[in-house]
Formats: C-alpha cells, sequence, structure tokens
C-alpha cells in the first residue's frame, strides 16, 4: 500500500453525455472519469493502481479537459452499462 495522487482516469466503453459545460460553456460530450482515493494496491509508477479503497466519479469535458460534474455511485454504474 502507497500514497499517490493518479489524478483522473478515464472509465473505459462508458457512454458519452452530450452536455453543456459548466466551466467553459460549450456544448460537447463529457467522458466519465474517475479518481482513485485512500489506500492503493499496486506498483507506485504504474498509471493505474490495481485496487483503491474508494473512487470519486465525475463527467469531464473533452474541451477545457476539466471535471465538472461529480456523481453518485450509481450514475456512475448507470453510465457504465451500455
Amino acid at each position: 500500500m502507497f500514497i499517490k495522487n493518479y489524478g483522473l482516469l478515464e472509465v473505459k466503453n462508458s457512454k458519452r453525455i452530450k452536455r453543456i459545460c459548466d466551466i467553459c460553456n460549450n456544448e460537447c460530450e463529457q467522458i466519465l472519469v474517475y479518481e482513485p482515493s485512500g489506500l492503493f494496491i499496486g506498483l507506485p509508477f504504474a498509471k493505474k493502481p490495481w485496487l483503491s479503497s474508494s473512487k470519486h466519479y465525475f463527467l469531464q469535458c473533452t474541451v477545457c479537459r476539466k471535471p465538472n460534474k461529480i456523481l453518485t455511485k450509481d450514475e456512475a454504474k448507470s453510465l457504465m452499462n451500455k
């Protein structure tokens, strides 16, 4: 276990939502991303951990690349299931 800031990681094969970004006000597709937090199991130099104690989900703008909508776990799961 170790502490590292991985940043935002894209959830592969998830639905994209077309909406207006709260930050840049562009209408574009938003992608589902997550930020692993807490304790991690994995290699410190890897791009993502094998296992983390918790995850926070966001919608990220494809234009400005900033997360602008925080999602609950249930909302994120509905976007993961195509």
